[in-house]
């Protein structure tokens, strides 16, 4: 057995992928009508002998003469009329010897391949050395080969295990992934309902992966459903476009938010009232060792309190604000944004300002195009936006204003 090859067919189960390799080479080597039946082996040709045609006349005095030369070249003693016909019939001989070396040339490679590629147990049993290739496929097929029926009903097990509900992404989605497309090319092949019918497998595929990612589901649901309608879809179009969506939900290393903060899921970090929210760790970590340390410095953690009080009543409530935000991404019971159902208020959404996104900030496709959707269909959350926008550009004319005076 070649480095490069390897057993295929070691049982049962693995008739349907043998059996398909099998004929893909007989189909190419043009043998394929050989070992259904469809046409005759052929045979090796007799060389043609030129005995068989006429020779020249030769008189009696030169008859011991004649003998000689016909044993030596039986050709040169052919007439004209004779060397003709046999010239003739040698030239078929030796076309339909060619023929015949090659057929066998290419037998001989599909019986090795047979033999490299299935168990030694099943090569002794059906592989003799004096049978055809027909011979030895159908004892093979006879010991070893599914029905059509058993294969068509483990295609279709194999499809309710690949679109079975996922609560957690799988350690290999791609696997997972790819061993479905495998199942819906299996089930195209053999002309199955669950491949065929395009309703069927597009929401087999979406309920499978929804809890994973509703967001994705529900906005591919909806911007595929014409294609759906259409027929148009390819299952493969929709496992790469999903591809694409856990790539997306996966953020590498660059646009990880640092350890001890509350992660990228909330989208308002960043912004101008919420620069120091990436640090509510540490803030709380000061104060528990404020606490601790009370001993020889009440009178002045007191004065400390006091100015801290009046800072935050100078700043007009910011101060229940922040608190209110720190407990709401702690419990997450906190507000959500109209445009992008995450937990943060509408000014706060980097996908409407996107001036407020930070450097790590990565967009998801599938949330751009629901907050494009939402955009398009609620006049009441762009009247919201154009609201924000306005009172926006007049804190900060209000902010140039009193800076100017104060220079």
């Amino acid at each position: 057995m070649s480095s490069n090859e390897s057993v295929i067919l070691k049982s049962p189960k693995d008739w349907d992928t043998w059996n398909k390799q099998f004929r893909a080479k007989g189909e190419r080597k043009d043998i394929l009508g050989l070992i259904d039946g469809l046409e005759n082996f052929r045979t090796r040709p007799k060389t043609p002998d030129p005995v068989n045609y006429h020779s020249q006349p030769h008189n009696t005095r030169n008859s011991t003469q004649a003998s000689i030369l016909i044993s030596d070249d039986p050709i040169a003693e052919l007439s004209n009329e004779g060397r003709s016909a046999y010239q003739l019939a040698y030239t078929i001989y030796k076309d339909r010897r060619d023929q015949y070396d090659k057929q066998r040339a290419l037998l001989d490679k599909l019986q090795t391949w047979m033999t490299n590629s299935v168990a030694s147990s099943y090569a002794k049993a059906c592989f003799h050395h004096n049978k055809t290739i027909k011979e030895w496929y159908n004892a093979l097929k006879e010991q070893v080969g599914s029905n059509e029926y058993d294969i068509k009903r483990d295609i279709k097990d194999a499809y309710r295990r690949s679109v079975k509900p996922l609560s957690k992404v799988p350690k290999d989605v791609e696997f997972w992934i790819t061993n479905w497309e495998q199942t819906m090319a299996k089930g195209l092949e053999r002309d199955l309902s669950f491949a065929t019918n395009i309703d069927d497998w597009f929401e087999d595929f979406l309920t499978a992966v929804n809890l994973i990612i509703p967001s994705w589901t529900e906005a591919y649901r909806l911007t595929k459903s014409s294609q759906v309608e259409e027929g148009t879809l390819s299952y493969r179009t929709l496992a790469n476009d999903f591809r694409k969506a856990v790539k997306a939900s996966r953020p590498d290393a660059k646009s990880r938010v640092a350890k001890g903060s509350f992660g990228p899921t909330f989208a308002g970090q960043g912004t101008a009232d919420e620069s120091s929210d990436s640090s509510i760790n540490s803030v709380v970590e000061k104060r528990v060792k404020t606490r601790q340390n009370k001993t020889g410095k009440q009178s002045s953690q007191s004065t400390q309190d006091a100015e801290r009080g009046s800072q935050s009543t100078q700043n007009t409530g910011r101060g229940k604000r922040r608190h209110s935000r720190i407990t709401s991404l702690v419990t997450g019971s906190g507000p959500k944004c109209r445009a992008c159902n995450q937990g943060h208020e509408l000014q706060a959404c980097y996908y409407i300002f996107p001036n407020k996104a930070p450097d790590w900030f990565t967009p998801k496709t599938s949330v751009q195009q629901r907050v494009e959707e939402k955009l398009k269909n609620d006049h009441g959350l762009t009247e919201e936006i154009k609201r924000l926008q306005k009172s926006m550009f007049k804190g900060k004319d209000v902010g140039r204003e009193a800076k100017h005076e104060n220079d």
